[in-house]
């Protein structure tokens, strides 16, 4: 019996607890490969240094960090406790929706879940690169390339949606 108040969705109220777990994880990996992505293409074109992303993003608390280029261990806690709560908050949401929509099987298979993800994360970058940067992080969303930030959140959804997708894959027999 669903709980009072809940409206089932395809015969679900809720995220299974594997869905939980790889929404969680998933918004982690894809949040570490993001961040890598960025990290060293930031060098690599001349964009600006290795530690640079984890800077801007901590510049959302302190606006001189988004201008240091080189390590420093204040930005570098803070850059990546905000990346990865963002991360992994996202992926929860999008287990939720999984969750909603009744599971994988239920929304057309793994590979139409990778794909929601991917468009879905992007949607994300439409509002953080012109809605939420602007206001929260101006030192970010000046530095920070847009293509790059673009490319950071598919990837990151491919992660996403791949991790989840796993969630409700069959074991194999003798596993």
């Amino acid at each position: 019996m669903p709980p009072t108040g809940s409206i089932p969705s395809r015969g679900r109220w809720y995220a299974s607890s594997a869905q939980w777990t790889r929404g969680a994880v998933g918004g982690a990996i894809g949040g570490m490969a993001m961040g890598m992505v960025s990290m060293i293409l930031f060098p690599v074109l001349r964009i600006g240094g290795f530690w640079q992303p984890l800077n801007l993003m901590a510049a959302v608390f302190h606006q001189p960090w988004g201008s240091i280029e080189g390590f420093a261990s204040g930005p570098l806690v803070v850059g990546i406790a905000v990346h990865m709560a963002m991360s992994i908050g996202l992926g929860l949401l999008f287990a939720s929706f999984v969750g909603a929509g009744g599971g994988v099987d239920q929304l057309g298979g793994s590979a139409l879940v990778i794909v929601a993800a991917v468009f879905l994360t992007m949607l994300v970058w439409v509002l953080n690169q012109y809605v939420t940067l602007p206001v929260l992080d101006p030192v970010m969303a000046r530095r920070f390339p847009h293509w790059l930030f673009a490319l950071g959140h598919a990837v990151y959804g491919a992660s996403v949606g791949g991790s989840l997708a796993r969630a409700e894959m069959p074991t194999p027999v003798g596993a």
